[in-house]
């Protein structure tokens, strides 16, 4: 008994490190968008993205390893229920989580997602189910045409707009030039 407890207490240590890693990772990419989105180029998006994706592979990892315990197992039951403030559930939560009362365990101890999304999911399941192989195909098949029509559509206007917006930049009235200058120095991303 002692063993399986040690093997759950250093699990759920290894998941909390993994996830305060991935935490981590996720604010200092908002961080940069926020903040550095003037100089933020796409391969440094992309290495955030490929950094926060390896972190989520390794927590994966974690828990289907076969040396850890099988947390769906296990039980997690509130002890006390305050209406009031808990300080120090706040500070754990890093705010997020104010008092532990009736209203919130409902939602934060869920194991299965709401009824009427239940229902919803169930009722997409059994669509695509009752659906043949060979339907499923055709509007596919649709779908993929539309898309590629419309992106035909879009590409070649593309070109058309842009050649007109750098036309008109240097003949738009004062007055729209002042609104613009005056939306960008308010923008909320602006630099100060």
């Amino acid at each position: 008994m002692q063993k399986e407890e040690k093997q759950l207490e250093a699990t759920v240590d290894a998941l909390i490190h993994r996830v305060q890693d991935i935490k981590n990772s996720i604010a200092s990419f908002l961080f940069k968008l926020e903040n550095e989105y003037q100089t933020l180029n796409w391969p440094s998006v992309l290495d955030n993205f490929a950094l926060i994706s390896g972190q989520l592979n390794s927590l994966g990892k974690v828990l289907k390893n076969d040396r850890s315990p099988h947390l769906r197992n296990h039980l997690l039951l509130p002890l006390a229920l305050r209406p009031d403030r808990d300080a120090e559930l706040e500070k754990l939560t890093e705010g997020r989580v104010m008092c532990f009362n009736h209203e919130v365990v409902p939602d934060y101890l869920r194991t299965k997602p709401e009824p009427e999304v239940e229902d919803k999911v169930n009722i997409v399941v059994q669509k695509s189910a009752a659906m043949q192989a060979d339907m499923a195909q055709k509007q596919l098949n649709s779908m993929n045409k539309i898309t590629s029509n419309l992106l035909d559509i879009i590409n070649s206007n593309k070109e058309e707009l842009e050649s007109e917006a750098t036309q008109n930049i240097g003949k738009a009235p004062s007055t729209i030039k002042t609104n613009i200058k005056s939306a960008a120095s308010t923008h909320p991303y602006q630099r100060p």
